[in-house]
């Protein structure tokens, strides 16, 4: 009988045993074993195995007529799940079988025939008999989809956690599962009829900075079902009147098989950084514009000047196109300086090199070289390059009757015809100007 209190088996043995009636409750017993989802087995007093149900047989991989007499303990209970022995002493099956307690245990596991292993919870109930414990029955059931069932629950609980988005596909493409913070940062949850050709404009995502939707052979989670690892940060998420830059790293997920049964992608929002590369750019930009012009001028520097006119030369030598390069030497700063200040001749070299800028148009361009030398790099023969330094001339002489041209100053003009025969750099063609006569 079972202690309702203590849940012990008790056996009380009478007087008198009707056979008929102990056949028909052993019958009852092998139906009741037999039909037992759970496997059961039951030991003596030494720990030996009495008795194991079909359940246990299947779960352990030992037929009854196998382990009957042998010590369970060091059948299926011999070693922890890590490996390591498992000292009879401490096993809670023994403490039933030497102090009659029962135990419920979820933690622990047995181990197959074939040295395999399976989580296992089980309970150990001791036998008494006439007031001694003369033996125990174990009750147990394969805890595999229980332990797999809470990894993935602490898994879930894990990935909710977590700060990034994790996306997660299976092998046809379709959407599984998202994180809390994949939800926010997407504007939506899982959509499982999304296909892979689709998953753009389900969750608006275009390649930054376009009105183009990302294509789908390029996205990273995609690409992981083909067994490819990748990243990108060009990806814009669309939300309301505003837009989310991401950068995504995918990889596939295998099977034991080693097929691909999925796809995970972990994505994160990087719209500051984003913001702050563009800010830096625009400014990177903004330096080096600053760093191509004259301080005072306006006008394209020496680096700039020398950078436009390589370029040319290139497109020239290859053309046979004429060119002209004209330098326009002022002399007499220093002594103009003197008799009318600094801020006067800055005046008059300001107002020099904007008529120079309304003169010169593309494709000719000028520039100042350095604090006394313009230039002009004029696409075309001298006649061209006369015509242009005509209208400079006519403003400078505008200039001296309106009173604007500081006496002391005079601008000397050189300047060369481009030789296709020789490769001139811009350097070159500057000294063969320099080396002219001065007009």
């Amino acid at each position: 009988s079972m202690d309702g209190e203590s849940g012990e088996l008790r056996i009380s043995r009478p007087e008198k045993v009707d056979s008929s009636g102990t056949s028909k409750l052993g019958s009852l017993t092998s139906l009741i074993l037999g039909a037992a989802a759970e496997g059961i087995y039951g030991l003596d007093r030494h720990g030996n195995t009495t008795f194991a149900n079909p359940a246990a047989e299947r779960m352990l991989g030992w037929e009854t007529v196998e382990i009957i007499g042998r010590p369970m303990h060091s059948t299926l209970h011999h070693s922890r799940a890590d490996g390591s022995p498992y000292p009879k002493d401490e096993c809670p099956i023994h403490r039933t079988l030497s102090q009659g307690t029962n135990h419920q245990v979820t933690d622990e596991v047995f181990w197959r025939k074939d040295k395999s292993s399976f989580p296992v919870d089980y309970t150990a109930t001791p036998i008494w008999e006439e007031g001694r414990v003369t033996g125990a029955v174990v009750t147990f059931r394969d805890a595999t989809e229980r332990k797999l069932s809470e990894t993935r629950r602490h898994f879930s609980q894990y990935l909710q956690g977590v700060p990034m988005g994790v996306f997660v596909i299976d092998a046809t493409g379709a959407p599984i599962y998202a994180n809390n913070s994949a939800v926010k940062l997407l504007g939506k949850d899982i959509v499982p009829s999304a296909k892979p050709e689709r998953l753009a404009q389900v969750y608006k995502a275009y390649v930054a900075g376009t009105e183009t939707e990302y294509p789908a052979a390029r996205m990273p989670v995609v690409r992981a079902l083909s067994g490819a690892t990748s990243s990108v940060d060009d990806m814009e998420i669309r939300q309301g009147d505003g837009s989310v830059d991401i950068e995504v790293w995918a990889a596939p997920v295998y099977d034991e098989a080693g097929e691909v049964q999925g796809a995970i992608a972990v994505f994160n929002d990087i719209t500051e950084r984003k913001n702050l590369q563009r800010e830096l750019a625009s400014r990177v930009l903004e330096l080096e514009q600053l760093a191509l012009k004259d301080d005072l001028t306006g006008l394209p520097n020496r680096r700039a000047f020398y950078m436009l006119a390589e370029q040319q030369l290139e497109a020239i030598g290859r053309s046979q196109m004429p060119a002209t390069m004209v330098l326009l030497d002022v002399e007499g700063l220093e002594e103009a300086s003197r008799a009318h200040g600094r801020e006067v001749i800055d005046q008059w070299l300001c107002a020099f090199g904007q008529a120079l800028a309304r003169v010169v148009r593309k494709p000719d361009f000028s520039a100042r070289l350095d604090h006394s030398r313009f230039a002009v790099f004029a696409f075309g023969d001298e006649a061209h390059a006369d015509r242009l330094l005509a209208q400079v001339d006519a403003a400078g002489a505008s200039a001296r009757r309106a009173g604007r041209w500081p006496s002391l100053i005079r601008v000397e003009r050189r300047q060369a015809s481009y030789n296709p025969n020789r490769p001139w750099g811009p350097t070159e063609f500057i000294e063969a100007a320099a080396n002219s006569v001065a007009r």
